[in-house]
């Protein structure tokens, strides 16, 4: 397995990691909706691990209105606000499911069986956040999540995908690029410090052919 580089992911293996996550007991329905973000969305995900409960769903389980959400700075992973807009209703419903699930089998909820707003919105196990980690590198505070980024990597390896865990982004860009989005527009999404690092995300990759017209409609 390449785990050197963030890897172009095509549609047909991305959408079988989907289902074989899905179809996984215990942790599937979690899994899935990790999957979903990531590679339908420009989170990382060390702002996937800092997402609070409040930020998608009130303590009934319902989904907020996320098409107006935003990354606040205490969550970005360069601590600047940016627009962050959900949309997609696979990820929605994949949300859904897993708040569902959460409610169902007690993770992150109160005595009265409501959510928890003061949790995090993705677990671990049942009381247990995906732990963050901040070090000091050089002068400069940085932070992971390899306790999240370790799950990707093993989801990646028992469904023979190529990739580190940076392939789901770079996988969203190359997509949205070549379906017409503006490189200005993914940088805003993608909130990277400089518009430099969209396009190497998406110069020089070989799409095939055949990928590109099974993708068209």
């Amino acid at each position: 397995m390449n785990r050197d580089r963030a890897c172009f992911i095509e549609p047909r293996n991305r959408d079988r990691l989907f289902k074989n996550t899905l179809n996984t007991e215990d942790s599937g329905i979690r899994d899935h909706s990790i999957l979903r973000l990531i590679f339908g969305s420009p989170m990382r995900l060390i702002e996937l691990a800092r997402i609070d409960t409040r930020e998608f769903c009130d303590r009934e389980g319902k989904l907020l209105d996320l098409s107006l959400f935003a990354i606040k700075k205490e969550v970005s992973f360069n601590a600047v606000e940016r627009p962050f807009p959900i949309t997609d209703k696979q990820i929605l419903k994949a949300l859904q499911d897993w708040v569902y699930w959460r409610i169902e089998n007690g993770w992150g909820v109160t005595p009265t069986g409501h959510l928890d707003m003061e949790t995090k919105f993705f677990l671990q196990s049942e009381k247990e956040p995906f732990k963050v980690y901040t070090k000091n590198d050089r002068g400069k505070l940085r932070s992971s999540c390899e306790t999240l980024n370790r799950l990707i990597r093993d989801l990646f390896d028992k469904n023979g995908i190529d990739g580190n865990t940076e392939s789901p982004m770079r996988t969203w860009t190359i997509l949205k690029r070549n379906r017409g989005c503006d490189i200005r527009a993914l940088w805003k999404l993608r909130g990277d410090n400089n518009i430099s690092s969209v396009k190497r995300a998406v110069e020089k990759e070989p799409i095939k052919l055949a990928m590109m017209v099974e993708n068209a409609f």
